[in-house]
């Protein structure tokens, strides 16, 4: 099932502050990362289907449904982060980093 185009705007304006925000404290590799986790919807999903139903705007099926893909996005965007975060290299092994010692007080 292919993404319609108010899916790929919505992750697009919650995801694009991540991407700009953070841009000289992350690298590019964690930004997207940062993206992603940031385009989940569920909470907006959930009151906005709510509000729809008591106003009579929407069928309850067609807020299930809603939801649903809310859950799916909340899901699967957040493993995709996690996979896009594995797949850079460890920094840690690679160069060490001083820790400075504290002195008793």
């Amino acid at each position: 099932m292919q993404p319609d185009g108010e899916d790929v705007d919505e992750n697009l304006v919650r995801g694009t502050p991540a991407l700009l925000m953070y841009r000289r404290d992350v690298d590019l590799s964690s930004r997207k990362a940062l993206a992603l986790m940031s385009s989940t919807q569920l909470p907006l999903v959930l009151g906005v289907t709510a509000l729809a139903i008591v106003a009579g705007r929407t069928s309850p099926s067609i807020a299930a449904d809603l939801v649903g893909a809310a859950v799916l996005s909340t899901i699967t965007l957040p493993l995709l982060a996690l996979r896009m975060r594995r797949r850079r290299p460890n920094l840690a092994t690679s160069t060490p980093v001083p820790v400075p010692e504290l002195s008793p007080a």
